[in-house]
């Protein structure tokens, strides 16, 4: 069990290592394309794939428990209608079909 802890313990250190190395990156290369910058924090977010490390890690934990890979959609199929956008893109979508009790 403590291996399985470990384990859990160094994924979710990789993901918070990816995500403020890759916001550091970002806030760093915002604005040399456009020449123009973000206010703040803005900058280090809106090139997404910040949250890729922990997307990745609670994919890997649900594929795990007994998701299937099929149910876990990354990168494709992640667009739901929202009340602020036509369509949003999720880092994650799980769709798993509920069980109905027929009584």
């Amino acid at each position: 069990m403590s291996t399985r802890r470990d384990n859990l313990d160094k994924a979710v250190r990789n993901a918070v290592r990816h995500f403020w190395q890759t916001r550091e990156r970002q806030a760093k290369a915002q604005g040399t394309k456009s020449g123009k910058r973000d206010r703040g924090a803005r900058s280090a977010v809106t090139g997404g794939a910040h949250l890729d490390g922990f997307a990745d890690l609670i994919r890997r934990l649900l594929v795990d428990v007994g998701i299937s890979d099929t149910a876990i959609h990354r990168r494709t199929q992640v667009e739901l209608p929202g009340y602020y956008r036509a369509e949003k893109k999720w880092d994650l979508i799980v769709v798993v079909e509920g069980h109905q009790d027929p009584g």
